[in-house]
């Protein structure tokens, strides 16, 4: 995931193999700059143990990676983003 047009709120699911790719609302993140979605990243995170996603930042803090430690496919449902 990378590249935001614009900063603003985001809200998500992200669905895991490992969890019978059952959705999961991450709630809502505020991303007050666009160049930075740590907050985005660290929101994942707490729900990792439901989703078995993990999120990492990338090259820059324009960047997150997803992964599923069994390689296990990983769903993104129900994005939206506030602007």
């Amino acid at each position: 995931m990378n590249d935001l047009t614009n900063a603003g709120t985001i809200s998500l699911s992200l669905a895991g193999e490992k969890q019978g790719m059952n959705p999961q609302n991450i709630g809502s993140v505020v991303i007050s700059d666009k160049t930075d979605l740590g907050p985005l990243a660290a929101a994942i995170n707490r729900y990792s143990e439901a989703t078995g996603v993990f999120a990492s930042m990338g090259s820059t803090d324009n960047d997150i990676v997803l992964t599923d430690p069994t390689g296990g496919n990983i769903g993104i449902s129900s994005f939206t983003h506030s602007v």
